[in-house]
């Protein structure tokens, strides 16, 4: 688990260029407020240059968001990759039709998927169950 708090993106960056075996990412619910879709932007943007290429689970607590544009991009960029499932607390932020059909696009090419959690942990859309086997 690690903070993403902007006094620790040097910190952030460092480990995962020196983490090559780190298979799965959780994020500590520590953030500032007002910064949802610039810290995943900030997230997408460093996953894709430094992250290992064992990395295939990332979990997103609540207060970082990603825009359309964002996640369109990241899972363009991630291609050529391990498949990847990202795990986000916020799902009701992406139940639009929009991102239901940027996520399939994806998975059909075999980018990966999102699982969407709810609070406790409570799998809300079966559509994109993904399995960890």
């Amino acid at each position: 688990m690690f903070p993403l708090l902007e006094n620790y993106f040097i910190e952030f960056e460092i480990l995962l260029k020196k983490c090559q075996n780190l298979r799965s990412l959780y994020f500590e619910k520590e953030h500032e407020k007002g910064k949802d879709l610039e810290y995943g932007d900030y997230l997408s943007n460093v996953l894709i240059k430094e992250a290992p290429t064992n990395l295939s689970k990332i979990g997103i607590p609540r207060g970082i968001r990603f825009s359309l544009e964002t996640l369109e991009a990241f899972f363009e960029k991630w291609k050529g990759r391990q498949a990847i499932s990202i795990h986000i607390v916020e799902y009701y932020i992406y139940q639009t039709d929009s991102y239901m059909k940027l996520v399939d696009k994806y998975k059909i090419e075999g980018i990966g998927g999102i699982i969407i959690i709810g609070v406790g942990g409570i799998l809300i859309w079966e559509k994109w169950k993904y399995d960890y086997r």
